[in-house]
């Protein structure tokens, strides 16, 4: 398989994996679905990145497993400090090969949407871009070492 039908096979995977409607469960529920769909979407990028492995194709847009785990793990406590500080369960994100080895994580919603960059490189400061679609648009850069409200308090206002 080359490298532009594994991203095939991710992108039409992700498109096929939700359609779950939390308003008609439960806490416990949603909790578990949202958990769900947050494994699927992370099984999907490491599948990818095996694909990507077994390929050794230098062209390829992916990322490596060091990047997805920093990924994995910034998306992973921003989800949990979601549900802690406003008791809801925030949506999952896609994740997908950005430029230079990144990893993007990008929510989008009817109201809005935001992208979070996660760079091949350690010392480089992770980016995001935030739109409601009307009245406020916002970007800047953090350090994934340590927590980010701004992106919780961003996501759930809008």
């Amino acid at each position: 398989m080359s490298s532009a039908e594994a991203v095939c096979d991710y992108e039409i995977a992700r498109t096929i994996k939700y359609g779950a409607d939390w308003s008609t469960c439960g806490d416990e529920e949603a909790e578990e679905i949202q958990d769900s769909d947050l494994r699927i979407e992370i099984q999907l990028a490491e599948e990818m990145v095996s694909r990507m492995e077994i390929e050794d194709d230098e062209d390829a847009p992916a990322f490596d497993r060091e990047t997805l785990a920093r990924a994995v793990g910034f998306l992973n406590a921003q989800s949990a400090e979601i549900r802690r500080m406003y008791g809801s369960f925030p949506p999952v994100p896609n994740i997908a090969p950005g430029p230079n080895m990144s990893v993007d994580l990008h929510w989008k919603t009817t109201n809005w949407e935001l992208l979070v960059n996660i760079p091949a490189s350690r010392e480089k400061l992770a980016t995001f871009y935030g739109d409601n679609y009307g009245t406020q648009r916002v970007k800047g850069s953090f350090d994934l070492t340590a927590f980010n409200y701004g992106i919780i308090s961003w996501m759930m206002k809008n």
